[in-house]
């Protein structure tokens, strides 16, 4: 066991201390046997019993020997440890090392065990476990933050048997997962052929020069067509500047084109080849456009009633269809109703009941209220239309409203280019069952919408309310154009017409004159571009349109 110093020195003044009581002791057992020998009655001193239970004067020599032994035995260690440090002070004075202190603490600087020495190997020695043999000390860090971690042990393949590896005899073998190593391939050279490039050259330029020249008839188109807005004027074409103030519709029966004509009698209103003849018109009366739609479908219109008036005819039906119901109960006809029981109203009509028991009471009051209000949620659910249902009846309406007459209009818009404005002519269009067309020229957009006169007049709140035709903007906040443009939308007519003339709502671009006339005659509306290519925004005012 390797002891400090001072536990060395405290040991031995313990020893000694011990040992000189031990002597005083035997001193006085001494004296006082002496004086009984002479008196006949011992008694011992406190703490040493005489014979027949108490200690013999033999056995604290004894004892006292004992203590003189190991006295020595303390000396020797003092000095084999005194021996030792010094020792140990050399060493480290010559290989330069830090001195260590001999004294083993713990963690918290607590002296070890008396019971666990070490010997001169430094080996643990735990005299009540091992009888004084000598313990290793541990190799490993005991404490969990300190210990190494363990290698992750590898997995060992065991032998396959053959019969795995046969696919043919193999039960889960399956050849959609077998990944064969790809074989790679020499790629040979490829090399063009002669010309390849030079040609593709060639094809770029054509379509450069095809590009070019559409270019040049666009601004061929665009020029023609403000060469076409100088003729115009009160939204009729100009015909030929006539002289000395003649009329256009003079100029057909004057040769010259002056009204000396008249006086010289070279005026055709007398003759063969004049316009002018004995003959009376009767132009043959037709009908208006859908008169026969409107007199099959006229109803006659029922008395308007004011709010009052409808409330108070609603009560007296409600009333007299209650009184015709309580006289069925009376005569037996029908079984009278259960009672409407509430929360609120729970006391005054059970009374007695529910007074008994009011917690069942209450309960069966709340499943009754329950049910009603299930049983409205689901009466609810019967009368409420399905999708296809419900667009059957919007279908219908729209049949209905077109059987009334075929409504047409017509709106000339200065700029149409923004994409958001595209989309809601169109899409309100389609969602109300219109045809028509938008016809997007250089110069301005014409729009024909033709449906029911329930759809028209949504869709003129549409172009005439409801869009901002002045917002340039996109939605992720870019300007579409940067030059500001007066755009505005006017409606140049609206009218009746017997039937439709187009079959849907789309769009159509056209860049140059020939083009907008070849699409208008198509659909045999080119009486609309004259209206809307004549038409100005002093045109309106002073008119008020009907929305």
């Amino acid at each position: 066991m390797v002891m400090t110093p001072e536990q060395i020195q405290a040991m031995v003044a313990a020893a000694k201390a011990k040992a000189q009581a031990t002597a005083q002791a035997l001193h006085a057992a001494r004296q006082q046997q002496a004086a009984g020998a002479g008196a006949g009655a011992p008694s011992g001193p406190p703490g040493v019993a005489s014979t027949g239970g108490a200690l013999t004067a033999e056995q604290i020599r004894q004892r006292a020997e004992a203590l003189k032994a190991k006295f020595q035995r303390v000396s020797a260690a003092k000095a084999a440890t005194l021996s030792t440090a010094a020792a140990a002070a050399q060493g480290t004075a010559a290989t330069g090392a830090v001195p260590v202190d001999p004294r083993a603490r713990g963690g918290l600087g607590v002296d070890l065990s008396s019971m666990i020495s070490r010997d001169e190997a430094g080996n643990l020695i735990i005299n009540a476990v091992t009888s004084g043999k000598s313990v290793k000390a541990p190799s490993f860090a005991t404490a969990k933050i300190n210990q190494k971690p363990e290698p992750k042990k590898e997995l060992k393949l065991l032998d396959v048997p053959e019969d795995f590896t046969d696919p043919e005899k193999n039960p889960y073998y399956d050849p959609n997962l077998a990944a064969a190593p790809r074989e790679r391939r020499a790629r040979p050279l490829k090399f063009a052929p002669k010309g390849k490039f030079k040609s593709i050259a060639n094809q770029m330029r054509a379509e450069q020069r095809i590009d070019q020249l559409r270019k040049e008839i666009e601004k061929g188109g665009q020029a023609n067509v403000q060469e076409e807005d100088l003729q115009v004027k009160d939204g009729f074409t100009k015909r030929e500047v006539l002289k000395d103030g003649v009329e256009w519709w003079d100029a057909a029966f004057l040769p010259n084109k002056t009204y000396d004509d008249l006086e010289n009698g070279n005026a055709k209103i007398e003759t063969e080849d004049s316009l002018i003849t004995h003959y009376i018109q009767h132009p043959i009366p037709i009908e208006p456009p859908n008169e026969a739609a409107h007199a099959a479908s006229a109803k006659p219109r029922p008395l308007m009633l004011t709010t009052k008036e409808r409330k108070k005819l609603r009560r007296q039906r409600r009333k007299e269809l209650l009184k015709e119901k309580q006289d069925k109960i009376r005569l037996g006809l029908l079984p009278p109703d259960a009672p409407k029981v509430k929360l609120a109203n729970m006391m005054r009509v059970l009374g007695q009941e529910a007074v008994l028991n009011p917690t069942e009471v209450e309960m069966r009051v709340r499943q009754q209220v329950a049910a009603r209000l299930q049983g409205h949620l689901e009466m609810n659910a019967e009368r409420k239309l399905t999708p296809d249902e419900r667009k059957a009846k919007e279908a219908k309406k729209k049949e209905e409203d077109v059987s009334k007459g075929i409504y047409v209009t017509l709106y000339k818009i200065n700029d149409l280019s923004h994409p958001q404005k595209k989309f809601k002519v169109d899409r309100n269009a389609v969602q109300l069952g219109l045809t028509g067309i938008v016809l997007i020229y250089p110069t301005f957009s014409m729009v024909i919408v033709e449906g029911g006169h329930k759809s028209i007049n949504q869709y003129k709140k549409l172009m005439l309310r409801r869009i901002n035709w002045t917002d340039n903007t996109r939605l992720d906040g870019t300007e579409v154009s940067e030059a500001t443009i007066d755009n505005k939308c006017l409606l140049v007519w609206e009218g009746q017409l017997r039937e439709r003339q187009f079959k849907e709502f789309k769009f159509i671009t056209s860049r140059t004159d020939a083009q907008l006339k070849e699409t208008l005659a198509r659909f045999k509306v080119q009486h609309y571009w004259d209206q809307a290519l004549g038409f100005k925004e002093d045109d309106m005012l002073g008119a008020q349109v009907t929305l």
